[in-house]
């Protein structure tokens, strides 16, 4: 266990860095539409978890009731463990504090998980100097005063247990495979666009570092057994990528373009930061310190080899790996340099004169930081939050669903006046008379009376595909981007429900596929390997 002072410290590094949005947040709401976003899908998505729907892919109640499917694409992993704080939902009614909170529990991760990582390598002082280092790492503040994506932070916390858990690989600790296998499926049930931006470093560590006499079966295994880590995150992975097609996904490409980020301001100004900074400090190293050990060269090459994919040069390569276009732009890559950055600080930093670099650094970012995310983000008033926070409105324009840019509707800042009153159920076309009986998010029953030869009646929620009818004669359809019904003459009960989203099912049974394979492998692995792993 780590030492109470240190834990003590930790907690209040955390907790301070974050002190700035906790004033700003009581003087006035924010108006920034990420903060909104976050605050948003956090509250909703806790709120439909406790009332009894163990996966909330649909988040009901939002955009003033029609829907969203934002959990269809975001992990929930972080979503999940934030919902422990379902309790504080009557004294923050919309979620901004409970936002906050999950940042602030990012960077005491990142402390905690970069303390048992540095503890691998070097003394207890310097293990706990380098997780302060990390808890308050630059680019973490600027997400938590710029982007305010809490599973974003939490994903750069939780790179250095995945480290560590590569580190026990490469020493034949026992259960390190599977323990390797889970830290994967963890960060890739937090945040899989940092699986691909991350992902291979740890498999590179093995490979370096293992016994040479076992090296390449060591890497092949760890390899075999990250992989179905990642795999058994199928749940989350699979409906993300074959629902795309039905969301406005060509908003990322407009505005997240990967050719313009390239040693654009997000990370040209990052990348001149870390490379001059850990230049200062080597100079100042006195000359017989100045030697680099093989862990300190593997960690300053993976730095160069990421600031190098973040520069106009590896635009063949952006444009030619796919996954990496999943990035949506280079500045991805930034925040998941820490582990090397702080890494190589922690190690020269006990033989430097001034020790004050980082320090004064991360002081710096927190101060400019908090009176631009004060100025920007919480007192302009161009982008009101009324009607965002009255109607819950996902204020990201990718999450509409292609059928909304048909209409060219946008509820990102506005719900339409005509939206605003519709009714829950209404005819489109014929005449009669309908009522919604009961509403859950994937079961909807209806009651049914056409006096027409038949009829189309629009239900007030977004419409998206899967949804089927219990009665043959009743077609679902889309209407006017809403969830509809085509109804033959007379009176009906209709029962719509959604079993399975498109790639839901698909992705269960790679998931549990994976898991029974790892278990497999498991088993195997420590009979073949014995009680000393590898």
């Amino acid at each position: 266990m780590p030492p109470r002072g240190f834990v003590i410290k930790l907690t209040a590094i955390a907790f301070l860095t974050l002190l700035p949005l906790w004033v700003t947040l009581a003087l006035k709401w924010p108006i920034y539409t990420d903060f909104l976003f976050y605050s948003t899908i956090l509250k909703t998505f806790s709120a439909q978890f406790w009332a009894g729907e163990l996966y909330p892919r649909w988040l009901m109640n939002t955009n003033g009731g029609f829907g969203s499917p934002v959990f269809l694409f975001y992990a929930p992993f972080g979503y999940y463990i934030m919902s422990a704080f379902e309790w504080l939902s009557p004294i923050d009614p919309h979620g901004f504090g409970r936002l906050i909170i999950g940042l602030t529990l990012g960077l005491f991760i990142a402390g905690m998980t970069s303390y048992r990582w540095f503890k691998c390598h070097m003394p207890e002082k310097q293990a706990q100097t380098g997780a302060f280092l990390y808890a308050s790492f630059p680019s973490l503040i600027y997400i938590c005063y710029h982007g305010f994506s809490f599973a974003q932070v939490w994903a750069v916390a939780w790179a250095p247990f995945v480290l560590k858990t590569a580190h026990d690989v490469t020493i034949g600790k026992k259960n390190a495979l599977p323990v390797f296998a889970a830290a994967y499926a963890i960060l890739t049930f937090i945040h899989p666009l940092s699986v691909i931006a991350f992902g291979a470093i740890p498999c590179l560590y093995i490979l370096v570092f293992s016994p040479p006499a076992k090296r390449l079966r060591t890497t092949f295994l760890a390899a075999i057994f990250a992989f179905l880590g990642v795999a058994s995150a199928a749940i989350t992975l699979v409906p993300a990528i074959a629902n795309k097609a039905y969301i406005a996904s060509e908003y990322y490409t407009d505005r997240f373009g990967y050719a313009g980020s390239l040693f654009g301001t997000f990370t040209l100004l990052p990348a001149l930061g870390i490379t001059l900074t850990l230049a200062g400090l080597y100079f100042e190293l006195p000359k017989t310190k100045r030697a680099l050990n093989t862990h300190l060269r593997f960690w300053l090459a993976i730095l160069v080899g990421m600031i190098a994919l973040t520069s106009p040069l590896a635009k063949p390569l952006w444009d030619h790996v796919v996954l990496l276009q999943y990035l949506q732009g280079a500045w991805r890559l930034v925040p998941l340099m820490a582990p090397a950055v702080i890494f190589i600080a922690a190690s020269w930093e006990p033989h430097v004169k001034s020790r004050i670099i980082f320090p004064f650094l991360s002081v710096t970012t927190l101060g400019v930081a908090s009176l631009y995310s004060a100025n920007v983000f919480f007192y302009e008033t161009d982008r009101p939050a009324a009607d965002i926070l009255k109607y819950n409105l996902i204020s990201a324009p990718e999450y509409k669903t292609r059928w909304m840019s048909a209409e060219n509707l946008d509820f990102q800042i506005h719900l339409p006046e005509s939206y605003e009153r519709m009714d829950a159920i209404s005819f489109v076309n014929g005449t009669g008379h309908a009522s919604i009986i009961s509403q859950k998010p994937r079961r909807i029953h209806l009651h049914v009376d056409v006096a027409s030869e038949n009829a189309t009646i629009a239900i007030k929620r977004l419409y998206f595909p899967g949804w089927v009818a219990d009665d043959p004669h009743i077609a679902v359809q889309e209407s006017h981007a809403l969830l509809a019904v085509h109804v033959p003459s007379g009176s009906h009960d209709i029962e719509l429900t959604l079993p399975w989203f498109d790639g839901e099912k698909t992705g269960l049974i790679i998931s549990l596929s994976a898991l029974c394979i790892l278990t497999g492998l498991t088993i195997a692995t420590r009979k073949s390997l014995g009680a000393t792993a590898l």
